[in-house]
């Protein structure tokens, strides 16, 4: 375990012993005072109604917190009819833009849909005054090699040849989430956090990436692997993560007085290293129904320059 690591869990046991503690001294004016430890926390979060952010605000509401959602109110409207929702776009050049945010105070922040530095940009520098802490959700993507076993947090970035670019796509989309990142921690120093999780699964996961593997063997027969069984595989459940962000935003009320270096940056993994395919799909068997018998071909993809 890093050092990073340590001090977030090491902070989370502190900070779940001092509950009913004073308040901090506000840093600022402009800023909200630090509230009490296990009192209701104001908290916005920038997107909230696709994938990651109904377990957040789920998680924060079980928790007796108050949510905020801003967002364009295209995905899936429906949800959370109980609580504020604040309609706008990230793009302050795009109709009323982030208008709906100002003049308006938070405890915390967790933006889970910034993808273009511009907008990140512009979400910060507004609210850096008027908010304690912004978390800021990332991705593993960000490093130059994602492929290379044992990552952590100091690993070097990957980076694009144009940074100002806004198209989104396999080879940049890592690259700029790095440098969304940059944004957070320039506008908020010490009041950041950056989470950079693995593959999320879970409820509401549109992209099929890890539900393929639970459809396909459930409907049994012959099915087709990649790999030779043994490659390394990584995946964490929603609904963890957003127990990490809420959590981590209650340990920033604590992390200056006790004394632990600053929360900064930290990585969400799962399974080790030795989870591989073949343990994955026997898993996947035993935790669904099959009807009749399935065979699984692990095959080795062989790629030459001849063809």
């Amino acid at each position: 375990m890093n050092s990073t690591r340590r001090d977030f869990l090491q902070a989370s046991a502190w900070a779940a012993t001092l509950v009913g503690l004073g308040s901090a001294t506000s840093r600022v004016m402009a800023r909200p005072s630090r509230p009490q430890a296990g009192k209701k926390l104001r908290i916005l979060i920038l997107g909230g109604t696709r994938f990651l952010g109904p377990a957040l605000v789920n998680t924060a509401q079980a928790r007796g917190h108050e949510v905020t959602l801003f967002n364009r109110g295209r995905s899936n409207p429906h949800l959370f009819p109980d609580i504020e929702k604040l309609v706008g776009d990230r793009d302050p050049s795009i109709n009323k833009g982030l208008k709906a945010l100002e003049g308006r105070t938070w405890d915390a922040v967790v933006d889970t849909s910034g993808y273009i530095t511009r907008h990140v940009r512009a979400s910060t520098e507004l609210l850096a005054n008027v908010i304690g802490q912004y978390v800021f959700i990332s991705t593993i993507s960000v490093y130059d090699e994602t492929l290379q076993s044992g990552i952590n947090e100091s690993s070097p970035l990957g980076s694009i040849p144009d940074p100002t670019t806004e198209e989104i796509t396999d080879a940049t989309y890592g690259p700029l989430k790095a440098l969304c990142e940059k944004a957070v921690v320039t506008a908020l120093p010490g009041r950041s956090t950056i989470i950079r999780p693995g593959l999320i699964v879970g409820p509401r996961d549109s992209t099929y990436r890890y539900t393929y593997w639970t459809d396909r063997i459930a409907r049994g027969g012959e099915v087709l692997a990649p790999g030779d069984g043994h490659d390394p595989v990584q995946f964490l459940d929603v609904r963890p993560p957003a127990g990490v962000v809420v959590v981590s935003i209650a340990v920033e009320i604590f992390v200056g007085r006790i004394g632990v270096k600053k929360l900064k940056i930290f990585c969400v993994n799962s399974q080790g290293g030795d989870y591989a395919v073949v343990y994955l799909f026997s898993d996947i068997i035993r935790c669904i129904s099959i009807n009749g018998d399935i065979t699984i071909y692990i095959y080795v993809a062989v790629i030459s320059s001849d063809i």
